[in-house]
């Protein structure tokens, strides 16, 4: 906690503590450990070497802690166990909802606790060991560092107003977009990053003129033709009341889905029941 906020007054807010208390309690157990865990400046504090060896004692204990109350908890099949899921905001699109609700018919004893967030802030959370899983776009993680359980794949296509030239074309190369408009996904998205990406490998960087967060808003703006976009192709097809053209890429740029999980973690039974037979098909 303090770790994260760098401050002993932010850390006791989050706590729901006083600072002073804090601040005393940290101080009790440098006395106890003999050591200094924190280097302390009037505008930060810091850990020191031993603070981090702590550091990755308490994370271990933790979750050593955590694991044993899960697996007593579900010795008693009436007794629920909770498991955090993070999830980009693609669960009814991607008819993953109905899959969610087959699983829990049948683990009853397992609360999903969905927490919807963008791709950015999920993995800083699962790094950070504030989510057992999530569901993610896979495109750039690190496969070292997680497994992974695909889930689907998905083709980016590009969506332009009907009144566009583009509109009338059955497929296009990235390469006959580079004088377009485009509006983008904002860059906390791996979807902007594939586009950019995608684009530099067709031999351009793209004009990029709107960037937005959240994509009801973003399909808008291109009906109104001011710009064009690439995005999932399953995702457009979910907006059936926004009059676009949708137009595929003659060399596919495809995006995948997957739940994910750190590769250090040790996971709850509820986790693990979850993360090896959610429905993939």
């Amino acid at each position: 906690m303090i770790e994260s906020s760098r401050s002993f007054s932010h850390a006791a807010e989050e706590l729901f503590i006083s600072q002073s208390s804090l601040s005393k309690q940290i101080k009790a157990l440098e006395d106890e450990l003999g050591v200094q865990l924190f280097i302390r400046t009037s505008s930060k504090v810091e850990l020191t070497s031993a603070g981090n060896h702590f550091l990755e004692f308490a994370k271990k204990s933790r979750s050593d802690y955590l694991e044993l109350i899960d697996k007593l908890s579900m010795m008693d099949t009436q007794k629920v166990c909770s498991v955090k899921v993070g999830t980009l905001p693609l669960l009814a699109p991607y008819r993953l909802l109905g899959k969610i609700a087959r699983f829990q018919e049948t683990n009853d004893n397992i609360h999903l606790d969905l927490l919807e967030r963008e791709q950015q802030e999920i993995i800083y959370l699962i790094d950070n060991y504030m989510l057992d899983l999530a569901i993610a776009r896979t495109d750039y993680l690190d496969t070292d560092k997680y497994d992974v359980m695909p889930l689907i794949d998905d083709d980016l296509a590009v969506a332009c107003s009907l009144s566009s030239p583009l509109a009338k074309l059955g497929k296009v190369k990235l390469s006959q977009l580079k004088d377009e408009k485009f509006i983008l996904l904002d860059q906390k998205s791996t979807i902007h990053r594939l586009c950019i990406d995608a684009c530099r490998k067709s031999g351009f960087s793209p004009n990029v003129k709107f960037t937005i967060s959240r994509h009801e808003p973003l399909l808008a703006m291109v009906e109104l033709g001011l710009g064009i976009t690439l995005f999932p192709r399953r995702l457009l097809m979910d907006e059936p009341g926004l009059r676009l053209a949708i137009v595929e890429l003659e060399v596919p740029v495809v995006s995948g889905v997957a739940i994910i999980r750190r590769k250090d973690k040790k996971m709850s039974l509820g986790a693990e029941r979850f993360f090896n037979t959610f429905p993939t098909a």
